[in-house]
This record gives structure tokens, sequence and C-alpha cells, in this order.
């Protein structure tokens, strides 16, 4: 489990930084110094106002294309 900060390098070098990532077996060679470049398990996105609509939409539709398998959206308490 990594947490926000950890960066995910997609197959077009693009990098996107989820709030949460989920590995169920973690190799070395995943690790850049820009982020991982293993697909994930699971990728969790807290919502926010500000971030919902890109987080639901277009950085989900990227996580999807790059194979993550389950993307979790959970709304931030503040809503």
């Amino acid at each position: 489990m990594f947490p926000s900060g950890v960066g995910l390098v997609l197959g077009d070098g693009t990098v996107l930084i989820p709030d949460l990532v989920v590995l169920r077996q973690r190799s070395e060679q995943a690790d850049t110094e820009y982020g991982l470049t293993t697909v994930p398990d699971i990728v969790i996105e807290v919502l926010s106002p500000s971030t919902a609509t890109y987080d639901r939409g277009e950085k989900s539709d990227r996580y999807a294309a790059f194979g993550v398998s389950e993307i979790v959206a959970a709304l931030s308490s503040g809503w």
C-alpha cells in the first residue's frame, strides 16, 4: 500500500498521483524516480469539490486504460 504522493507512471509516460495505491505483489523493478510503473490492483481517489469531476472522469479513464482493475472514489468528510 502506498499513500498519496507516490506517482503512477502510465505507459505513455504521464505521471498521475492517486490518493492511495494497492499492489498485492510488489516488484522492486516497478519503482522509478518518478513513481511506480507496475499496474496497481486498486487505486483510491478521495473526492473533493475541486477535484471530483477530474478524478471521476478523465483520471479514472486513464487508470482504466492503463489496466487498473479497481478504481475506488471516496467522498471526503467535508462534503
